[in-house]
């Protein structure tokens, strides 16, 4: 899988602006040598709109999106997280590189795309869908259940459960804010959270949880995008942990905000994995969670964003060191530190430079995308998650 990036500065409405931008990837990829058909995965960042506003660009954006592609769309997704160059748009184009064995098929569920990437034969699938949401995001529990029911459903067509998710991001308004419902205190990500419970109690994960970004987005409603894979045994799918930070899953409540939403189950902790090591057919895929300053369970470096930056990317290093690789089960050829694809959550404009100097300097990363995000602590100023692939 690679990636292109599309951050120029556009001109006129949002609307006009993302059919720019649309048009210019294609003009890009047409540039690289690179079948548009090939595009599996479509990330639209806009600038932050009034709901309605970016439910309307949200609509647009798939109509732009169907007839550029036209037999070729792919999955898309529309999130509400300001890119930090200052301008309105930024997309990303992910793509399975030219003469790699795959059938690529496109889909749909109730008029939502969707990509299912076939090789070896169909021993190894990939699903790949994005945004997944409610059309207004009026209510946090009921448009939460509404995602998770048609992310369930879906993954139902394809024969796969929640179990085959490898790759999971979560984007939820508002996500530190707070709302009074008869009396009980809910904070928004906890609430995301215990919903996410119920529906991946049920489920069987014998190869982990997958490994997830749960992140602030400053408009619209919960938005959930997934690749899930579908593979025989000669294709492992590997949990990576971390020795220097307790498994998100173990949380104690004490780092959990507010009340839960059932008194009886209590608050649960966010069920995702570090990493997630996914071998294919033609290559090695790590995925690295939305990582930020915390050691065990506890944020460090409060109020040094600088630091703050310093301690995240030296978890994704001591997360994907060989050795620790190696205890996972996970034998991956090449330099585990080099990124193919970084992306960078920023809680505050001003920190950019500072947090994108520590960046460029510790990590070798091919592509780096930096995004205007809360985080799920309002003590975290910066969470980064980036892509590890290796071939065979």
């Amino acid at each position: 899988m690679d990636i292109i990036i599309i951050e120029e500065k556009f001109s006129g409405s949002i609307e006009s602006q993302l059919e720019q931008a649309l048009l210019e990837l294609k003009k890009r990829s047409k540039e690289q040598n690179i079948k548009f058909k090939n595009i599996v995965k479509v990330n639209i960042f806009l600038r932050e709109l009034g709901n309605e506003d970016f439910t309307e660009a949200r609509e647009k954006a798939g109509e732009l999106v169907k007839s550029i592609f036209k037999d070729s769309v792919p999955a898309f997704t529309v999130i509400c997280q300001p890119p930090l160059s200052g301008n309105d748009i930024l997309i990303e184009g992910h793509f399975l590189e030219s003469g790699k064995d795959a059938k690529i098929e496109r889909r749909e569920f109730y008029k939502h795309p969707y990509v299912v990437v076939s090789m070896d034969e169909g021993k190894y699938r990939e699903m790949y869908t994005g945004g997944i949401t409610t059309d207004k995001g009026e209510n946090l529990i009921y448009d939460t259940q509404k995602s998770f029911d048609f992310a369930e459903q879906l993954l139902m067509k394809e024969d796969m459960t929640f179990g085959n998710v490898v790759r999971q991001w979560n984007y939820i308004p508002s996500i530190l804010e707070f709302q009074d419902m008869g009396g009980t205190r809910l904070q928004h990500y906890q609430i995301f959270n215990d919903i996410r419970a119920l529906y991946f109690e049920a489920g069987q994960f014998k190869n982990g949880y997958p490994a997830a970004t749960g992140i602030g987005s400053s408009c619209g409603s919960v938005t959930i995008d997934i690749i899930a894979v579908d593979a025989q045994e000669n294709y492992p799918v590997t949990p990576i942990k971390n020795p220097g930070q307790q498994n998100a899953y173990s949380y104690s409540e004490k780092v959990l905000e507010g009340e839960a939403l059932s008194s009886e189950s209590g608050k649960k902790p966010p069920l995702f994995e570090r990493g997630k090591a996914v071998s294919t057919p033609n290559e090695n895929n790590i995925y690295i969670s939305g990582t930020a300053s915390i050691k065990g369970e506890k944020t460090v470096a409060e109020n040094d964003v600088s630091e703050q930056t310093r301690i995240t990317i030296e978890n994704i290093e001591e997360l994907t060191t060989k050795d620790n690789l190696k205890d996972a089960g996970v034998d991956l050829n090449g330099d585990t530190h080099e990124y193919k694809y970084v992306r960078v959550y920023v809680t505050k404009k001003d920190d950019l430079p500072a947090v994108k100097r520590v960046v460029e300097e510790k990590m070798k990363a091919g592509t780096a995308v930096y995004v205007l995000a809360d985080i799920c602590r309002n003590n975290l100023l910066v969470e980064i998650e980036a892509d590890i692939i290796t071939s065979k």
